[in-house]
C-alpha cells in the first residue's frame, strides 16, 4: 500500500497542484494500490512540499523522483516501450511544463490581480483556521511567491510578456500533440500525465484570466486534458 500525501481537492479537480495530479493519475494508470491523505499541512514532508508518499515505512519526495523509483521497480514500466527519441522528448517537454509553464501558473494565481482573481477565496474555503490568521498566512505566501518568481526571472517582466511566454509554451505543446489522442502511442505515457495536469489547472481556474485566454486557442490540449480526467478520475 502506498500512502499518498497531497493537497485537498479544489475547483472540481483531483488537485490544484499539477504535480499531485500527475502522480495520482500515474498511480492509477499503473494500478498501484494507494491511499490518499489530503492536507495543507506540509510538515510531514522532508522538503516541505507536496506530494510525497510513504511506502514500506519509508518517505519518498518529489513527484518526478517518486515516479522514477516506481518505474524502476515496476514489472511493466510506463516508459519501457518508448524510443530513445521519445524519452528525450518527454524530458524536454516535462522541463517546459514543470520549470517554465509552472511559473506562469504561479503568477496567474498569486500575483496577477488584473482579473477577478479568487485564489485567496478558494484557498480560504479549504481551511478551518480563523479568517484573520489565514489572511496573514496568505499575505506571507504571496510575498514568498513574488520573491521566487522574481529570482526565477519571470517576475522581472510585465504581465503581457509573461503571458506571451505562456502562449509560446502552450503552442509548442499543442503543435507536438497535433491531432493525436496521446503524445506518442495509443495510450497515455508519462508526458500525457504531465501535460494534462497543467492544462487542467489552467482551464478549470474559476476566473477568466489571460492565461486561460491563451489556452483556449489550443482546443486539442483542452480535449486531451478532458480525456485524461475522464479516463483516470471519471471527471466529465
Amino acid at each position: 500500500m502506498i500512502e499518498l500525501y497531497q493537497f485537498p481537492k479544489m475547483c472540481g479537480l483531483p488537485n490544484t497542484s499539477p504535480f499531485c495530479m500527475k502522480l495520482e493519475s500515474y498511480l492509477i494508470a499503473q494500478k498501484y494500490d494507494y491511499k490518499n491523505h489530503y492536507s495543507v499541512d506540509m510538515r510531514g514532508s522532508p522538503t516541505g512540499k507536496m506530494p510525497y508518499i510513504k511506502k514500506d515505512g519509508k518517505i519518498y519526495v518529489d513527484s518526478s523522483l517518486i515516479i522514477d523509483m516506481l518505474e524502476e521497480i515496476s514489472p511493466y514500466p510506463m516508459q519501457k516501450n518508448l524510443s530513445i527519441l521519445e524519452k528525450s522528448q518527454t524530458l524536454a517537454y516535462k522541463r517546459l511544463c514543470e520549470e517554465h509553464l509552472y511559473w506562469m501558473l504561479v503568477y496567474n494565481r498569486w500575483i496577477d490581480k488584473t482579473s477577478e482573481n479568487t485564489w485567496q477565496k478558494i484557498l480560504s474555503s479549504t481551511t478551518q483556521m480563523p479568517k484573520f490568521l489565514f489572511n496573514i498566512i496568505f499575505k506571507v505566501m504571496t510575498k514568498n511567491a513574488t520573491k521566487q518568481l522574481y529570482e526565477q526571472g519571470l517576475g522581472r517582466l510585465n504581465a503581457q510578456q509573461i503571458y506571451e511566454k505562456a502562449d509560446h509554451d502552450l503552442e509548442a505543446l499543442a503543435n507536438f500533440l497535433a491531432d493525436k489522442n496521446y503524445f506518442f502511442v495509443e495510450h497515455a505515457t508519462l508526458l500525457d500525465h504531465i501535460v494534462y495536469a497543467f492544462v487542467a489547472n489552467i482551464f478549470y481556474t474559476p476566473w477568466q484570466s489571460e492565461l486561460k485566454v491563451k489556452l483556449n486557442k489550443y482546443p486539442n490540449l483542452i480535449a486531451h486534458s478532458k480525456r485524461m480526467l475522464a479516463q483516470f478520475f471519471n471527471i466529465r
